[in-house]
């Protein structure tokens, strides 16, 4: 079971607003026909009254299984890391929504054949070279 980050909370609220319009007319008939050809100048507006917030629905966010693991289409070749033709194409996001297996990086990384995960050189040269990177690394 993977971890659970935060829980993201879909809250709606009602509301009720009242909006006046001046509209030149002859009579009242004649103001509400020019209403609704837009022959209209905006006031203001009050906000009436407000629905109590009502929670719509709950999304949990969980820890990718893959967190700190990085993608790559180039083949293995530790003699290339670091050189021009070498590159990691994606860092997995760490998280996922409730109900998938991985985050959609890893998602796509698994399902694309053309991709690999990054053996623990790769992450370490990144880890290295890179402020920022947070590659997890196997100590030996």
């Amino acid at each position: 079971m993977s971890k659970i980050i935060r829980k993201e909370y879909q809250i709606a609220v009602k509301e009720t607003v009242i909006k006046y319009y001046t509209v030149v007319g002859k009579n009242g008939k004649d103001a509400l026909e020019r209403f609704d050809d837009c022959e209209i100048d905006y006031d203001t507006q009050d906000w009436i009254h407000g629905t109590k917030p009502k929670i719509e629905s709950m999304t949990e966010i969980l820890e990718c299984p893959l967190k700190g693991e990085g993608w790559t289409e180039t083949k293995i070749d530790a003699d290339k890391i670091g050189e021009f033709e070498w590159h990691y194409t994606d860092e997995c996001e760490g998280e996922m929504v409730e109900g998938r297996t991985h985050c959609y990086v890893c998602d796509e990384g698994i399902r694309n054949s053309k991709k690999r995960l990054l053996e623990e050189k790769e992450k370490e040269y990144l880890n290295k070279t890179y402020s920022g990177n947070e590659f997890k690394v196997v100590e030996n």
